[in-house]
């Protein structure tokens, strides 16, 4: 996914467009096979793109993907710990990155309400949580650094 390498290189005009087209190839695959689930694939792109948007202090676009993933009720794969961390993940960088702490403080309990996920090891309460304090914890973790980064310039 060139997407990544464009991340890692603050291209972030670059990942914006690489992402926005992996999500619109995954929907349109979605609506192919008949899918009535958002791929895996898609929320993993939309994250990537929330975080670029976010990196160009384009706050109302990245706070569209927020509402978007919100309203994911059903994914495909069933249950798949990437599509549960970029839905962890949005939110959380949304949040982070705008130093809302207050906001951040409320997601680490919070799940999709509907949600379909089906039972494997450990349940899909257990893949949600995982998920949730992977991304909030690796959020943080940026955050943090990022703060003491702006603190030596």
């Amino acid at each position: 996914m060139p997407s990544h390498i464009f991340t890692r290189l603050g291209m972030w005009d670059e990942s914006i467009a690489a992402n926005r087209a992996s999500a619109e190839a995954s929907r349109a695959y979605a609506a192919m096979r008949h899918r009535d689930a958002t791929e895996a694939e898609e929320l993993h792109a939309l994250d990537y793109m929330a975080y670029s948007y976010l990196q160009e202090a384009q706050d109302t676009e990245a706070k569209k993907i927020v509402d978007l993933a919100a309203k994911v009720r059903k994914t495909n794969p069933e249950l798949e710990f990437s599509a549960a961390y970029a839905l962890a993940a949005i939110p959380t960088r949304y949040a982070f990155e705008r130093n809302d702490w207050a906001a951040a403080a409320t997601l680490t309990d919070s799940k999709p309400p509907a949600l379909v996920l089906v039972p494997i090891h450990g349940g899909p309460d257990r893949i949600w949580s995982r998920a949730r304090t992977s991304a909030y914890r690796r959020s943080r973790r940026c955050a943090k650094s990022d703060r003491a980064n702006a603190a030596t310039t």
